[in-house]
C-alpha cells in the first residue's frame, strides 16, 4: 500500500529536472526507503519515518529560503532535503535473536558523505548541494572537534551560508516534525 507520505515524496522528487531522477526514485522504491525509520529511538523512529522527516525538512527549508531570500533553487531545495539522510537506507535492522533494532552500517564513510555518494550513483549534484548535504549535521557531526574539520565547517559556511539554514531546518524537523 502506498502511503500519502510516499506519494508526496515521489511527487516532489519527480518534479526535479535532473537526469537520473527516475532511476533514483525506482532505487528508493526497490530498496524499501519508504518503510525506513529516521532514527533508531529518537526522531521519527517508526516505519516510514525517514520519508516523513525528509518532507518535514523540505517544508522547514523552504520557509527559511523564502524568509532569508537564500540563493537556493527549488530543485536544489528538494534534492538536499529529501536525500540528506539517504545514508540511513538499510541501516536499522531487527536483530532476529533479540528483536531489537540495531544499527548495521555496511558502508561507514560518514553520514553526509554516504548520502552524497549514494545520490550521485543516480544524479549529478551541484557543489552547493554537496556542501549542504555534507554539513547538514553541523556541529553534531562526529569528529567536528578536530581543528581541520572545524576549519572546513567554517570555510563551507563562508562559501555556502545557506548551510546554516539547512542545518537548522533539519534540526527543527528532528525536534518538532
Amino acid at each position: 500500500m502506498i502511503s500519502d507520505t510516499q506519494t508526496k515524496f515521489i511527487s516532489e522528487l519527480s518534479s526535479v529536472n535532473r537526469t537520473g531522477i527516475y532511476d533514483l526514485i525506482q532505487y528508493l522504491i526497490d530498496n524499501r526507503f519508504f518503510f525506513e525509520r529516521a532514527s533508531k529511538k529518537h526522531h521519527n523512529a517508526f516505519p516510514g519515518g525517514l520519508a516523513k522527516h525528509s518532507l518535514d525538512v523540505l517544508a522547514a527549508f523552504r520557509e527559511k529560503i523564502h524568509f532569508y531570500n537564500l540563493d537556493v533553487s527549488p530543485d536544489s531545495a528538494i534534492i538536499v532535503s529529501l536525500l540528506h539522510d539517504l545514508c540511513k537506507l538499510g541501516m536499522y535492522i531487527h536483530d532476529i535473536n533479540t528483536e531489537e533494532l540495531i544499527t548495521d552500517d555496511q558502508f561507514p564513510v560518514g553520514h553526509g558523505e554516504k548520502s552524497i555518494f549514494m545520490a550521485q550513483r543516480y544524479i549529478k549534484l551541484s557543489d552547493q548541494e554537496i556542501a549542504l548535504i555534507r554539513w547538514h549535521m553541523g556541529y553534531f557531526e562526529g569528529g567536528l572537534a578536530e581543528s581541520y574539520t572545524r576549519k572546513s565547517w567554517r570555510a563551507a559556511m563562508d562559501r555556502y551560508p545557506e548551510i546554516v539554514a539547512f542545518h537548522c531546518a533539519d534540526w527543527e524537523a528532528s525536534k518538532y516534525g
